[in-house]
């Protein structure tokens, strides 16, 4: 990552150099190769931020991967009536992954460019929540003690995370807070309610948030109901069901994560 970052780095740097000359070039080429040096310019110097934007992104994946975290937490048992004394296994995961990750960053200091640092921590701690609440949204089964014992294990992380000199206050982490809001409705609850919900956080994917409507909705068959009253509580549900699901389909299609808008220099401010 580290030589990734340079490599970067240095396009831009000659960047800066080839539009400072640019004026100087423009006098001095023969009249016949001025559209020339114009094409060059226009398809190679100033699409390089763009390139420095998406290699960037990229980054995250690399430093702090979340592929097994995910497939962890979707292998948990999240409908339990008993509510867990200590988080989960995943947060220790991502735990010890962190610190490895600010290991290899003050080993890098000496030729990591000053800004790098804050950017890919933060940029990682804002992979991580997006990776959670994708994790989160594939749960099948949820209960009451689903959002409880999500939010102690985003504690837990929290501060472990805050440990880090520039993670505090840990950034980003109200992501994944204002996510597992959504757990603590009932199977019972109006849909206009829910669909009000969705609408006020348009910063999840349709896939995410229809995943945890659908886990909530089918959250209300009892596991003491004999087939028999389960077939038909959930036989006069799925229509109901099914309609809530279009309209949260309908209010998120225009949603889009903070990753895939947010810019490298505002990673590089943003502290809260």
């Amino acid at each position: 990552v580290g030589e990734r970052c340079v490599a970067v780095e240095s396009l831009i740097f000659l960047v800066t150099v080839a539009d400072a000359i640019r004026p100087e070039l423009m006098r001095l080429v023969p009249p016949k190769t001025v559209m020339d040096l114009e094409v060059f310019y226009d398809n190679t110097v100033e699409v390089v931020p763009e390139l420095r934007n998406a290699i960037y992104r990229q980054f995250p994946c690399i430093t702090v991967a979340m592929d097994d975290v995910i497939s962890n937490i979707t292998q948990m048992k999240w409908d339990s009536k008993e509510l867990a004394v200590r988080h989960s296994s995943y947060v220790d995961v991502i735990q010890d992954r962190f610190v490895e990750f600010h290991g290899a960053l003050k080993q890098m200091e000496w030729f990591l460019p000053v800004a790098m640092r804050p950017f890919l921590l933060r940029s990682s701690v804002l992979h991580v929540m997006e990776q959670l609440v994708e994790g989160y949204s594939r749960i099948k089964k949820v209960g009451p003690n689903t959002p409880l014992a999500m939010s102690n294990d985003i504690s837990t992380l929290k501060l472990s995370l805050q440990q880090i000199p520039e993670l505090k206050p840990c950034p980003f982490v109200e992501h994944v807070e204002n996510f597992i809001t959504g757990y603590f409705f009932q199977s019972t609850e109006a849909s206009n309610v829910i669909l009000e919900w969705v609408r006020q956080h348009p910063m999840y994917t349709t896939s995410q948030v229809v995943g945890l409507v659908t886990s909530v909705l089918e959250s209300g068959s009892s596991s003491s109901m004999t087939s028999t009253l389960k077939y038909m509580n959930m036989k006069g549900k799925s229509q109901a069901t099914k309609e809530t699901l279009q309209q949260v389909q309908e209010a998120t299609r225009t949603n889009s994560l903070p990753s895939s808008s947010i810019t490298f220099e505002e990673l590089c401010q943003i502290s809260t």
